[in-house]
């Protein structure tokens, strides 16, 4: 694995590790039915290896021990280390009081922590305020809310879990803005930036489909962050005004603002 400071993987609970059925109410492992992520064991196979695996979830039907009889339930169990409810901390996913008091008892510092989960606001956001790295499982192919992807991975499938932690960590959007702001980059420069990383995120989240466009490059976010102050010729802003079409406004923000946490939760 190429990520030696990461020695703690969290996962969250419902519909990442097992599925919900709505159908169902009360604590899980009372459910007729129940049934892994796809994915789910296959993934927690391979990185029990190298990883401490960890379940902390908003579930407030289940205690802790009651989470563990679920994932038992589809032999998910035996690679868990540890499971924490709103219970043991006392708090809710996206709230930083709720990464703290896990960070606190695992014993780890942020930068050793990556959470896995599928809900933007409550596994991404609140990681990303926490310190932790985050990996959005999005089955769906849903775009990051105001168009401004802080996560540090993004999977379609637990399958491709283990492969993404075999890469190395791209530069955080925020690292990206303190490096370009260290360069004295102005405001039009910082502008252009994040309104083209937002683009280019656009277009890889598939919102450019119906234009037929096939100038527009398949920029990375941070590729275009990365550049510096000396880059900002008229020969870029030549390009930008090629590569940027009237349907990017729609969805390009100026100063992309923090997305606004979900409140949902899994309450199994």
């Amino acid at each position: 694995m190429n990520h030696p400071e990461v020695k703690t993987i969290v996962f969250d609970w419902g519909n990442t590790l097992m599925q919900v059925f709505p159908e169902y109410e009360g604590p899980m492992v009372t459910w007729q039915r129940v049934a892994e992520v796809d994915g789910a064991h296959a993934a927690l196979e391979i990185l029990a290896r190298s990883y401490r695996l960890v379940v902390a979830t908003n579930a407030a039907q289940s205690s802790a021990e009651q989470v563990r009889a679920a994932l038992n339930r589809v032999g998910l169990g035996e690679f868990i280390d540890s499971i924490y409810t709103v219970h043991e901390l006392g708090a809710r996913k996206p709230a930083p009081e709720f990464h703290g008091s896990l960070a606190l008892r695992l014993g780890e510092n942020p930068s050793g922590l990556v959470l896995v989960g599928d809900e933007f606001g409550n596994d991404v956001m609140g990681s990303y305020v926490a310190g932790w790295r985050s990996i959005w499982l999005n089955p769906d192919g849903k775009s990051a809310p105001a168009l401004l992807p802080v996560q540090d991975g993004e999977i379609t499938s637990l399958k491709e879990l283990p492969q993404v932690l075999d890469g190395g960590w791209l530069p955080r959007y925020s690292e990206c803005l303190a490096w370009l702001i260290g360069q004295k980059a102005g405001m039009n420069l910082l502008t252009h930036v994040q309104m083209v990383a937002a683009v280019a995120y656009a277009l890889a989240a598939g919102k450019a489909g119906a234009t037929g466009s096939e100038e527009i490059p398949a920029l990375s976010p941070w590729q275009v962050a990365l550049r510096s102050r000396a880059a900002w010729s008229a020969r870029d802003r030549e390009i930008c005004c090629k590569c940027t079409p009237d349907f990017a406004l729609e969805f390009a923000q100026p100063a992309p603002a923090r997305a606004t946490l979900s409140e949902t939760s899994s309450t199994r």
